[in-house]
């Protein structure tokens, strides 16, 4: 089941039987469009204030009050928003702006306050997806607009990377990596309660050294943010960095110099311990690996009825001589080729995902610029990927955070010039006892959200520092943005 939950609030004191009439015909015709809305109404502002409030809240145990929303439509009625009486009102979409809660503005009543919708849409733009005037304009927009909104729902990740867990720590610093987590741990149980996180990304480099302690540590705290969050261990997405390959077991005299030979014996020798982490002490039971995936260490999986897909990519480089260079190898494209991502156009809505260890863009931190530790054919993957209709990837391994959305022009297989979209994300090192050049411990939250535009999703990435003088993770300042989806290809050549 895939529903779409839309709460529909207006106010009592001035709904009348003409106005229950209609709202009953547009709620039918919403439906009729997608069968997956559901709606509930609410005619007190003060009772969805509380139904808002209580949304969510997994600490709840009555099922009816903590009822998800996608989307939250507000009827309003009131004729001065800004007059003390109408408090309700502002509290009302401040706590969906503090909960991140899409909603949108119906009324039939715009004139009179058009100064203060203008103030609403200006403070709540991250979470105002429209304002629709039935008056002047009826209700054909809003009824294909809201159809539009509900062919996504509102996702949101936890994206964690660089845990560098390690077992050969003396006591006071075992101590201090202990309370690192722990916190952190506690951190996302009270996030997740708040607002609920659809599936975990762990963009790889979850130990330091490798040894089955480290992977052992890392697995006890992995297992412990699942059942805090998620309590799915198949929305919990991993791929291996630089520091998941065992080197201790590699020697080049050991393994065929037949290519394809050397290949599958190198990552069974270098990837064996990361393949017991991910299958055992994780405890995986759907992830779409198979034989000839495990080789190159690449997955697929989807969610919410294949509106959402992942692709899992393996970034280490093959040379034991150049451990931290980043590079999808030839195999991995392969992989990349024959997944569903290059057999079928997406869905409407669809949303695809790529993850991997290497940032693709090299890292711009002003006391670092180190342009040898990112994706070494990162022009290759970034063409690959948006030729398949990538929207956005995730990675770690830089240990510094930054984000980019790319738009760039390139000749199609017709001959003509096509412009494509994709964003970046590279998350910081959430863990680790020493973060390299005293850079701070940090992850990200992202939350993606509907329009009532198809070629564009809401972008909403959180991230969460740990302030070392509190010993606690706290919230940074968000980045609202915007996910472009389709491509454009124009009718002159390029």
């Amino acid at each position: 089941m895939n529903e779409f939950n839309i709460l529909w609030i207006d106010d009592d004191w001035v709904s009348t039987s003409a106005s229950y009439k209609s709202l009953n015909i547009i709620k039918n015709e919403l439906e009729r469009g997608n069968p997956d809305i559901k709606i509930k109404t609410i005619s007190n502002i003060g009772i969805g204030l509380s139904a808002i409030i209580r949304s969510n809240d997994k600490s709840n145990n009555n099922t009816d009050n903590n009822k998800h929303y996608d989307l939250i439509i507000i009827d309003l009625q009131f004729k001065n928003i800004t007059d003390p009486d109408e408090q309700r009102y502002t509290d009302l979409i401040e706590s969906l702006s503090l909960k991140g809660v899409p909603f949108v503005i119906y009324t039939s009543q715009r004139k009179p306050y058009e100064n203060d919708l203008r103030t609403i849409k200006k403070q709540y733009k991250n979470n105002l997806i429209g304002i629709y005037d039935k008056a002047s304009k009826g209700d054909e927009d809003f009824i294909k607009d809201i159809v539009t909104i509900s062919q996504f729902k509102p996702l949101t990740i936890l994206h964690l990377s660089d845990f560098h867990y390690d077992s050969t720590l003396n006591e006071i610093q075992a101590n201090q990596q202990k309370k690192l987590f722990s916190t952190l741990i506690n951190f996302l149980k009270k996030e997740n309660n708040s607002s609920p996180i659809d599936f975990i990304v762990f963009s790889g480099d979850y130990a330091s050294k490798m040894p089955e302690k480290d992977l052992s540590g890392c697995a006890e705290i992995l297992r412990e943010i699942v059942k805090n969050t998620t309590n799915d261990f198949d929305k919990l997405l991993i791929v291996p960095g630089n520091h998941d390959a065992y080197w201790n077991n590699f020697s080049k005299g050991e393994t065929s110099q037949i290519p394809g030979k050397y290949l599958e014996e190198f990552y069974k020798k270098v990837f064996d311990n990361s393949l017991n982490f991910i299958h055992q002490l994780v405890g995986y039971t759907k992830l779409n690996f198979n034989q000839s995936t495990l080789d190159s260490f690449c997955f697929t999986q989807e969610f919410n009825q294949g509106k959402i897909k992942i692709l899992g990519l393996n970034s280490v480089f093959l040379d034991p001589h150049n451990k931290g260079i980043g590079m999808i190898s030839h195999d991995v494209i392969q992989y990349i080729e024959n997944s569903n991502w290059a057999k079928a156009e997406p869905l409407p809505n669809e949303l695809r995902i790529a993850i991997f260890h290497h940032n693709i863009f090299p890292n711009f931190s002003l006391n670092n610029l180190d342009t040898n530790e990112g994706l070494i054919n990162a022009g290759l993957i970034i063409n690959l990927l948006t030729k398949y209709k990538c929207n956005l990837i995730l990675t770690g391994h830089s240990h510094f955070s930054n984000f980019f959305n790319l738009s760039f022009s390139c000749l199609n297989y017709q001959g003509y010039s096509e412009i494509r979209h994709i964003t970046s994300i590279c998350t910081n090192t959430t863990g680790g006892y020493a973060p390299t050049n005293d850079r701070q411990r940090s992850f990200n939250i992202i939350k993606i959200s509907p329009t009532n535009t198809k070629e564009l999703k809401s972008l909403k990435i959180t991230p969460i520092f740990f302030d070392s003088t509190e010993s606690d993770w706290k919230k940074g300042l968000e980045l609202n943005t915007s996910i472009i989806q389709d491509s454009i290809s124009t009718r002159g050549r390029g």
